[in-house]
C-alpha cells in the first residue's frame, strides 16, 4: 500500500505543470482521468475486487469508478464517505454492498442504487436530504437506520426483502409505502415519524416491532392473523378510526394503539394480556373484553369516552387507571376479580356499584370522583385504600366486619348521613369521613387510634369515644356541631385542634390524659373545664376563643403554650389560677430573653410588658407573640431591642410607642389595628414595607430626617416632629 502511495506522489510531481481539479484532468495529453480519479480514494482488495475505505477528495459531486487497478469496485466501506457534505454520487453497477454509515451525514438529494447491490448497511444513508428512492429488487438486506432522518416522500422496496430492520425509514415524510409480500418481520421504529396515511401489512408478517408505525397519519389498519407479536407503541400517535387486530396475538403491548381516534375495537379471543396504556386517549365508546383476557394493566383504556364495558370473566385484577377518565355510568365486576387497582375507575360517572364477594382489596382512588349514590361492599373485603371513594354522593354506608384497614380520605367529600363501621377496625385513618353530613357515629371498641381530620367537617352533635382509644390526632372532630362529648378512659393525648370549632359548653377530661395539644378545644362555647392532675402539657391556644371566666391549672402542668386560654371571658389575669408547676403567666425563653406571649388574656386588655421576667431582662418579643389578642393598649419596656414579625398584629391598638433602641420593625408587626398615633425613635433604621396596614391613617411622630419621616412619606400619612407630641401632652 505504501509503495502505491509513493508512486502516485511521484506521478503528481512529474505532471505538476498540468492543471487539474479533483476527479478530472483538463490536459488530454496526460494519463486518463480514470487513473487521476484514484487520488480521491483510499482502497484495498476485497473478495477479488476492490473496497473503497475512505474518500479523501474535495469535490461534492462524485462518480465512483467501476474498476480500480483493473479490478471491479465491489463495496463501499464503513464510513467511507461519512460527513463530507456530498451533494451527488454516482455508483457503478459493480457494487454489491454499501457498508455501514458509508454515505451518512451528507447532503444527498437523490441516489440511484444499481441493480448489482445486494446489501445496504446500517445507517448507510442516515441524515441526508433524499426525497425519493427506488431500491432495486437485487437488494436482499437493508440494515437498521439505513435511510433514517431524510426527506423521503416516496420509496419502492425490493420484492425479495424479508426483514425491514429497525428505524430504516425513521423520521422521513413518507405518505405511502408498499411492503413486499416476502417480508416476515418489521423492526423497531421502521416507519416511525412519517406521514403515512395508509399501510397494507402482508399476510406473511409474523412480527411488528415497537413503534414501527408510530407518529404517522394512519386512519385504518388491518393486522393479518399471521402476526403473532407486536411491540410497544406500534401504532401510537396516529389518526386511526378503524383497526382489525390479529387473531394470533396473545399480548397487546404498552401504548400499542394509544393516542388515536378509535371509536370501537374488537379484541380477539386469543388475547390474554392487555398492557398499560394500550388504548389510552382514543374515542372508544364501548368495549367488550373477551373471557380469554386475564390481565389488564395501567391506563389501558383511560381517557376515552367509554359508556359501556363488558369485563372478562377470567380477570383477576383491574390495574391502575384502566378505565380512568371515561363516561361509565355502570359497571359489572365479575366474580373472578380479587383486586381493584389504584384509580381503576377514577373520574367516571358511576351511579351505583356492587362489588363481588371475590374482591379483597379496593385500591387507592379506585372509584374517586364519580357520582356514586350507593355501594355494596362484600364480606370478602379486607382493605379499602386511601381516596377509594373520595368525592362521590354516597349517603349511607355499611362497611363489613371483614375490613381491617380503611385508608385516608377513603370516603371523604361525600354526602354520608349514616355509616356503620366494622368491629374489626383498629385505626380510623386521617380524613376518612371528613366533609360529609354525619350527625352521629358509633365508634367500635376495637378502635385504638383516631387519625387527623377523621370526622372533620360534618354535622356531628354527640360523640362517645370508647375506652379502647388511646390517641386522637389533629382535628379529628374539628368543625362539627358537637355539644356532647365523652372521652374514653384510655386517651393519653388529645391532639392539636381535635375538638376545635364545635359547640361544646362543658367537658370532662379523663385523668389518663397527659397532653392537650394546640387549639384542641379552641372556638367552642366552654364555660367550665376541669383539667385533671395527670396533664403535664397544655398546647398553644388549647382553650382559646371560649367563654371561660375562671380556670384552675393543676400542679402537674409544667408547660403551657402561648395563648392557651386567650380570648375567653376572664376579667383579669388572676382568673387563671396557676398551679405549683407553673408560676408565670408569661411564655418566656429565659436563655434568649425572648417573650413569646402569655398563657391567656382578657379581651380589650391593657398590656404592660415587664422589663424583667424571672430576674431576666426582656430583650425581644417573638413572632406573633401577641397577635390576635384583642389588646386595647400595650407598653413596651426600653429593655426590648427587637420585635418579631406579626408580634402585635390583629389587635385594637390605637397608639403605639416604640422604645428607643429598636433598630428594625419586621413584617406584619402592627398590621390590622386601629392606630392613630405611632411614635418611632431615631434608633429605628429599617421598617418593612408591610409592617403597618396599607390603609394606615395614623400620625407618625419621630425625628426630622429619620426613618420615621421617610416611612410617613412612603405610606402617605402625616408626619410630625416628636417635640410636637411632647407639646401636645403638656
Amino acid at each position: 500500500m505504501k509503495k502505491r502511495v509513493i508512486v502516485l506522489m511521484l506521478f503528481i510531481v512529474i505532471f505538476s505543470e498540468f492543471s487539474f481539479s479533483q476527479g478530472e484532468i483538463f490536459n488530454s495529453k496526460n494519463k486518463s482521468k480514470k487513473n487521476i480519479n484514484l487520488l480521491n480514494f483510499e482502497y484495498k482488495e476485497y473478495n477479488g475486487g476492490i473496497i473503497i475505505t475512505k474518500y479523501i477528495g474535495k469535490s461534492k459531486e462524485i462518480k465512483i469508478p467501476r474498476e480500480i487497478d483493473d479490478k471491479p469496485v465491489l463495496k463501499i466501506g464503513k464510513l467511507a464517505f461519512n460527513n463530507k457534505k456530498i451533494r451527488k454520487v454516482e455508483l457503478p453497477n459493480t457494487i454489491i454492498e454499501i457498508g455501514e454509515e458509508a454515505f451518512s451525514y451528507n447532503q444527498l438529494k437523490e441516489i440511484l442504487i444499481p441493480n448489482s447491490v445486494k446489501k445496504i448497511g446500517e445507517s448507510a444513508f442516515l441524515v441526508n436530504e433524499l426525497k425519493s428512492l427506488v431500491i432495486p429488487d437485487s437488494v436482499l438486506e437493508i440494515k437498521a437506520e439505513a435511510f433514517g432522518n431524510n426527506n423521503l416522500e416516496r420509496v419502492k422496496l425490493p420484492k425479495r426483502l424479508k426483514v425491514i430492520e429497525h428505524s430504516v425509514f425513521y423520521n422521513n415524510r413518507l405518505e405511502e409505502v408498499s411492503i413486499p409480500k416476502t417480508v416476515t418481520k418489521i423492526g423497531y421504529g421502521a416507519f416511525l415519524v412519517n406521514k403515512l396515511k395508509e399501510i397494507s401489512i402482508p399476510d406473511g408478517v409474523t412480527e411488528i416491532g415497537a413503534y414501527s408505525f408510530g407518529n404517522n397519519k394512519l386512519t385504518s389498519v388491518y393486522i393479518p392473523d399471521t402476526v403473532k407479536k407486536m411491540g410497544n407503541g406500534v401504532f401510537v400517535e396516529n389518526k386511526l378510526k378503524k383497526v382489525r387486530i390479529s387473531n394470533s396475538l396473545s399480548i397487546i403491548r404498552w401504548r400499542a394503539f394509544a393516542e388515536n381516534e378509535l371509536t370501537n375495537v374488537k379484541i380477539p379471543n386469543s388475547v390474554k394480556v392487555i398492557r398499560g396504556s394500550a388504548f389510552k386517549e382514543n374515542k372508544l365508546e364501548e368495549i367488550v373484553i373477551p373471557d380469554s383476557v386475564e390481565e389488564i394493566r395501567g391506563n389501558a383504556f383511560s381517557k376515552n369516552e367509554l359508556k359501556k364495558v363488558v369485563l372478562s370473566k377470567s380477570l383477576k385484577k383491574i390495574g391502575y387507571r384502566v378505565f380512568g377518565e371515561n363516561k361509565l355510568t355502570s359497571i359489572y365486576i365479575p366474580s373472578s376479580v380479587e383486586d381493584i387497582g389504584k384509580e381503576a375507575f377514577y373520574r367516571n360517572k358511576l351511579i351505583r356499584l356492587k362489588i363481588p364477594d371475590s374482591v379483597k382489596k379496593i385500591g387507592e382512588g379506585a372509584f374517586q370522583s364519580n357520582n356514586l349514590i350507593s355501594v355494596a361492599l362484600p364480606t370478602s373485603l379486607e382493605e379499602i385504600d386511601k381516596d377509594a371513594f373520595y368525592r362521590n354522593k354516597l349517603k349511607r354506608l355499611i362497611i363489613p366486619n371483614s375490613v381491617k384497614e380503611i385508608g385516608e380520605f377513603a370516603f371523604s367529600k361525600n354526602k354520608l348521613e349514616k355509616v356503620v363501621l366494622p368491629k374489626s377496625l383498629k385505626k380510623i385513618e386521617g380524613n376518612v369521613f371528613s366533609g360529609n353530613n354525619l350527625t352521629s357515629i358509633y365508634i367500635p371498641s376495637s378502635v385504638k387510634e383516631i387519625g387527623g381530620g377523621a370526622f372533620a367537617y360534618n354535622n356531628l352533635k354527640k360523640i362517645v369515644i370508647p375506652d379502647s382509644v388511646e390517641g386522637i390526632v389533629i382535628e379529628a372532630f374539628a368543625y362539627n356541631n358537637l355539644s356532647e362529648l365523652k372521652i374514653g378512659e384510655s386517651v393519653k393525648k388529645i391532639g392539636a385542634g381535635v375538638f376545635s370549632h364545635n359547640k361544646l359548653s362543658r367537658i370532662t377530661i379523663p385523668n389518663t390524659v397527659k397532653e392537650i395539644g394546640a387549639f384542641a378545644f379552641s372556638h367552642n362555647k366552654l364555660n367550665r373545664v376541669t383539667i385533671p392532675n395527670s396533664v403535664k402539657k397544655i398546647g398553644e391556644g388549647a382553650f382559646s376563643y371560649n367563654k371561660l371566666s375562671r380556670v384552675i391549672i393543676p400542679n402537674s402542668v409544667k408547660k403551657i403554650g402561648e395563648g392557651a386560654f386567650s380570648l375567653n371571658d376572664f376579667k383579669k389575669l388572676e382568673d387563671i389560677k396557676l398551679g405549683e408547676g407553673y408560676k408565670s403567666y408569661w411564655v418566656f425563653n429565659k436563655s434568649k430573653g425572648e417573650l413569646d406571649g402569655i398563657i391567656g388574656l382578657p379581651r380589650n386588655y391593657d398590656l404592660v410588658i415587664p422589663k424583667k421576667i424571672d430576674n431576666t431582662p426582656v430583650r425581644s418579643i417573638g413572632e406573633d407573640a401577641f397577635g390576635d389578642s384583642k389588646l386595647k393598649s400595650v407598653i413596651i419596656p426600653n429593655s426590648v431591642k427587637e420585635i418579631g414579625g406579626g408580634a402585635f398584629m390583629g389587635n385594637n391598638l390605637t397608639s403605639i410607642v416604640i422604645p428607643n433602641g429598636i433598630e428594625r420593625i419586621e413584617s406584619y408587626t402592627f398590621q390590622d389595628n386601629k392606630l392613630k398615633t405611632i411614635v418611632i425613635p431615631k434608633s429605628v433604621t429599617y421598617i418593612r414595607v408591610d409592617a403597618f396596614s396599607e390603609d394606615l391613617k395614623a400620625i407618625i411622630y419621630g425625628e426630622p430626617g429619620s426613618r420615621a419621616e421617610n416611612q410617613a412619606k412612603y405610606m402617605g400619612v402625616e408626619f410630625k416632629p416628636i417635640k410636637e407630641l411632647e407639646k401636645e401632652k403638656k
